[in-house]
């Protein structure tokens, strides 16, 4: 609980199939590990969480209260990692998943600032506010490569493109 204190979750030499990260307050959550590497983590009373995990798929399940949260690569000291960061819940940087990126909205209005992605990120991606009247604000400044049968998806009742989607 004090300033500092950090959860970093690791594996090594493995990969497991989703990670879920669940938001229950600001400073309180759970991380559920699916497929070869299988387990749960609890946590409250920290800052922030680094997910060292390789991952097929990756979502994170917000919490109810309204809340803005910014989905960005400014942080993350590697080009294969990104970092979500909200003021209603902990801070996560994570690797890139291989497959899908999703991100739910909980059932209070919700802000979704999506400010860069990195040329690493190679997969489905897919923002959805859920409940409440939600905002998806896209402001991607960096490339955004998707591959082929690769998608962004957008759900939100208000959605603002304030720069081009550069896809090289």
């Amino acid at each position: 609980t004090a300033p500092g204190d950090a959860l970093t979750i690791s594996a090594t030499g493995g990969s497991t199939t989703t990670v879920t990260h669940t938001f229950t307050s600001s400073s309180a959550g759970q991380i559920q590990l699916a497929g070869s590497i299988t387990g749960n983590v609890f946590y409250a009373g920290l800052e922030p969480v680094t997910d060292n995990i390789n991952a097929q798929n990756r979502i994170f399940q917000l919490n109810n209260t309204a809340q803005t949260l910014q989905l960005n690569n400014n942080s993350a000291p590697s080009g294969n990692q990104l970092l979500i960061d909200s003021d209603q819940s902990e801070s996560v940087l994570f690797l890139n998943p291989t497959v899908s990126l999703a991100i739910y909205g909980g059932a209070a209005a919700d802000i979704f600032n999506i400010e860069s992605l990195n040329s690493q990120l190679n997969a489905h991606v897919t923002i959805d506010g859920n409940g409440g009247n939600d905002s998806a604000n896209l402001a991607v400044t960096a490339a955004l490569i998707l591959a082929a049968s690769r998608n962004l998806t957008v759900t939100a009742e208000n959605i603002a493109q304030t720069n081009a989607l550069p896809v090289p």
